[in-house]
């Protein structure tokens, strides 16, 4: 992958432009004038141009009371031995003692939201507990902007994830977008599960990149009205 991109990588720092590649997929971000941008869209050896550097806002704001996982538990399904990545612009708390946490932290700075989400998806508190209480966390913080996002999420796997939680999105368009190519690309090359909130956007028909890759799994929600009952949802 890497000869792929090292003589376009080569050229544009011989120019006085840093470049950051991506180990082991055929891309690189770079901060570029209109000029150089215009000239390299016309290239046979670039196949696509997108604007890389997106902040991240935040989406998962609901719980799942309603997901009939004591069902799934039942069965002997708790995610004990699963290390589930937690990739966000923040780490997960390391004294939530309800918790599994892995060794390893990619630190950022801890962060409320990303500590909930751990706990939706793990916290084996007595009440309120997750839905995979039995997995271990790996929290792999990243700066909120989708370079490093996708630097966050090979280290994860390199970390040993096999499932990767991203409650956070960037473009809100129907656009297949770099992130979401990003995403589709290490999901496949490491044949791991990735999963992504669709956005808290009520008003937009779309879904904020990286949902919209083919080997992501975008994730809505529902109101529960805080009852069991589905008929009221």
């Amino acid at each position: 992958m890497k000869l792929r991109t090292l003589p376009l990588v080569t050229e544009l720092e011989q120019q006085g432009f840093p470049v950051t590649t991506y180990e082991g997929m055929p891309t690189f971000t770079a901060v570029l004038p209109k000029n150089v941008i215009l000239e390299l869209s016309i290239r046979e050896d670039v196949g696509n141009i997108s604007l890389a550097d997106i902040k991240e806002s935040p989406e998962l704001n609901s719980a799942v009371p309603n997901s009939l996982a004591p069902t799934v538990w039942a069965r002997g399904f708790t995610g004990s031995g699963i290390t589930i990545a937690i990739l966000e612009s923040g780490n997960v708390a390391q004294n939530n003692t309800y918790l599994h946490h892995a060794v390893a932290t990619r630190a950022v700075g801890v962060s409320w939201h990303t500590t909930m989400v751990a706990s939706v998806a793990a916290s084996f508190h007595g009440t309120y507990r997750g839905i995979a209480y039995g997995a271990t966390v790996l929290s792999a913080g990243e700066d909120g902007s989708s370079t490093d996002t996708i630097t966050a999420l090979v280290w994860a796997f390199d970390q040993g994830a096999r499932i990767v939680n991203f409650s956070a999105g960037f473009e809100e368009n129907n656009n297949i977008n770099w992130t979401d190519r990003a995403f589709d690309y290490w999901a496949r090359a490491r044949f791991r599960f990735i999963t992504k909130s669709a956005g808290n956007s009520i008003t937009s028909a779309s879904i904020t990149s990286p949902g919209k890759a083919w080997n992501v799994l975008a994730v809505g929600a529902y109101d529960d009205n805080n009852n069991l009952d589905w008929l009221d949802d």
